[in-house]
């Protein structure tokens, strides 16, 4: 049997309900197109995993969702939780700028459990100094502003943010620690952070919502039993 229609047959058999069309590889290792029900994959996703898995003849499902997940659906929560964690973000960074004004302690008192809190490493509003240090406010105002403008997740963005941090943090031990260089660093941890915490809290919102979910029947069964 050719690769392609063990591929096909395979897929068939893993979820053949929602299969509408799926053409062979051409010559260069590529899909001409796969349509699963109403959604059309994406074609360079398809054949980057084609051209390292097609001679291994692995099936199908390993270039589509988990079974369960509706794409439509995915993508709806995936915006839902962009809008809640813009909203929670918001409201965290509120705080912190409140805070002083406003001679919030308990905001003080909240953020006493992740920051030091140091008064000359951090910056100063209405004559005291804000709940959270320079590199901590940084990091906030970055992720909000990364969820303001649906800047996407990039792995390549986050190691750089990561080792500039890092290095920054080294130089800050062993020669001069500088103000600029904290506020800078935390802003590009903060922008590069945020799309990969969407990602992961609308996947977790995606998969709860796929769940079966038990009926008043099933229910009234447990109880009988």
């Amino acid at each position: 049997m050719h690769s392609a229609d063990r591929v096909i047959k395979d897929r068939s058999k893993y979820h053949s309900t929602h299969l509408s069309t799926v053409k062979k590889f051409n010559g260069f290792g590529r899909f001409a197109s796969v349509t699963i029900g109403p959604a059309t994959i994406d074609r360079a996703r398809i054949s980057n995993l084609a051209k390292a898995r097609f001679n291994r003849e692995e099936p199908l499902s390993t270039f589509l969702p988990p079974p369960g997940i509706n794409r439509a659906h995915a993508g709806r929560t995936s915006g839902h939780a962009r809008r809640a964690l813009w909203a929670l973000s918001a409201l965290w960074f509120a705080a912190i700028l409140a805070a002083p004004g406003a001679e919030l302690e308990w905001v003080y008192r909240f953020f006493s459990a992740i920051c030091h809190q140091a008064p000359d490493r951090s910056w100063h509003l209405a004559g005291l100094p804000l709940p959270v240090c320079i590199r901590c406010t940084s990091i906030y105002a970055g992720f909000l502003a990364a969820l303001s403008f649906r800047l996407p997740a990039r792995t390549l963005f986050l190691r750089f943010a990561l080792a500039a941090m890092v290095l920054e943090f080294v130089v800050a031990r062993v020669w001069i620690d500088w103000e600029p260089a904290r506020a800078l660093s935390g802003l590009l941890f903060g922008l590069a952070a945020a799309g990969f915490v969407n990602l992961g809290v609308g996947e977790l919102l995606a998969r709860r919502d796929s769940l079966p979910r038990a009926t008043a029947t099933d229910s009234a069964i447990g109880t009988v039993r």
